[in-house]
């Protein structure tokens, strides 16, 4: 089964940033997301994610998670 993670919160948080690395540092983490990588979620559950992404972007980071451990749960039942 095909399943879409929704990216739109990091996508959000790297526009709204006027910090240009912390908007390449988001969008690695969506390449990374849709790569399959499981480091981004270390980062956030590690709670560093803030000091490299700043609070908007960890946020979207938690909100992107949140939402794949979803589809998982949802693909396995």
């Amino acid at each position: 089964m095909v399943y879409s993670i929704n990216l739109e919160p990091l996508i959000d948080a790297h526009f709204e940033t006027t910090d240009e690395g912390e908007a390449m540092f988001i969008y690695d983490v969506m390449k990374s997301i849709e790569n399959g990588s499981p480091w981004p979620r270390r980062l956030y559950e590690s709670g560093a994610a803030e000091k490299c992404m700043g609070p908007q972007g960890c946020k979207a980071l938690g909100v992107v998670l949140d939402g794949i451990k979803d589809m998982k749960e949802t693909l396995v039942s």
